[in-house]
C-alpha cells in the first residue's frame, strides 16, 4: 500500500467553477446519504518524476473537478468524483499526457480529501490510524483527446467503486497523508461502452 505526501507537487484550491451536470454522481441515489456540498477544487501539477521533462519546472498543468460531499444517515461522510467534470487547463498540455488515466484519479482522490479536510467535512489527527475516508467513482472510464482537451466518459454507469483511505495531518490540516486501505464495488467491464474503457479503481 502506498502512502502518498499531497503537498509534494499538488497545489489545492477551492473556487467558483462551471455548473457542471451532477447526473454522473457514483452510486446515484442512496436513500441512506445526504447531499451535504458540492465542492469546485483545482489541482496544479508539474511533470511527474522520472518523466524526460521532469526538470521544466515552468511547465505547469491544471486541473479543475466537481466532487459531491455526502454524509450517511450514521454520520459518515463520502466524497463523489464526477469523472466528467473533469477539465483541463495550462501552457504545456504535455504535463496532462504525462499522467495516465489512473495517475490522474489518484490525484483527483487526493484532492477530493483534501479539500474536505480544509472545508471541515472530515477531521485530520496527527495519528495516521483513527480517520477513514471514503471515495466513491465510477468503475470505468473512457478518455480521449490530449493535453488540455483531455476528457473523460463513463462507459457504465452502473458500474462504482469506493476506495478507503486512511488519513492523517502530522503537518497540518494543509499537508494530510493518505494510505490506501480497501477497495470495494464493481469490476471495469473494458468492453461495454464506446472506445477504450479503463479500469480506474484497481
Amino acid at each position: 500500500m502506498k502512502t502518498v505526501l499531497l503537498s509534494l507537487f499538488l497545489l489545492i484550491v477551492a473556487g467558483t467553477a462551471p455548473a457542471w451536470s451532477q447526473e454522473a454522481s457514483c452510486p446515484g441515489d442512496d436513500p441512506t446519504f445526504t447531499r451535504l456540498d458540492t465542492l469546485h477544487v483545482t489541482l496544479e501539477l508539474g511533470y511527474p518524476n522520472g518523466h524526460q521533462d521532469s526538470d521544466k519546472e515552468a511547465s505547469k498543468g491544471h486541473i479543475t473537478l466537481e466532487v459531491f460531499v455526502d454524509r450517511s444517515s450514521n454520520g459518515q461522510i463520502r466524497y463523489s468524483i464526477n469523472p466528467m467534470s473533469l477539465q483541463f487547463t495550462g501552457e504545456d498540455g504535455g504535463v496532462i499526457d504525462a499522467y495516465s488515466t489512473r495517475e490522474i484519479f489518484r490525484l483527483v482522490e487526493q484532492a477530493a480529501i483534501a479539500q474536505g479536510i480544509l472545508e471541515g467535512y472530515t477531521p485530520c489527527t496527527p495519528d495516521c490510524r483513527s480517520v477513514t475516508v471514503n471515495v466513491c467513482q465510477n468503475s470505468c472510464v473512457s478518455r480521449s483527446g490530449q493535453g488540455v482537451n483531455t476528457s473523460f466518459a463513463i462507459c457504465d454507469a452502473s458500474a462504482c467503486c469506493t476506495r478507503t483511505y486512511q488519513v492523517c495531518c502530522p503537518d497540518g490540516a494543509g499537508a494530510p497523508v493518505t494510505r490506501l486501505v480497501s477497495v470495494t464495488g464493481a469490476h471495469c467491464d473494458t468492453m461495454t461502452g464506446p472506445g477504450q474503457c479503463e479500469s480506474i479503481c484497481w
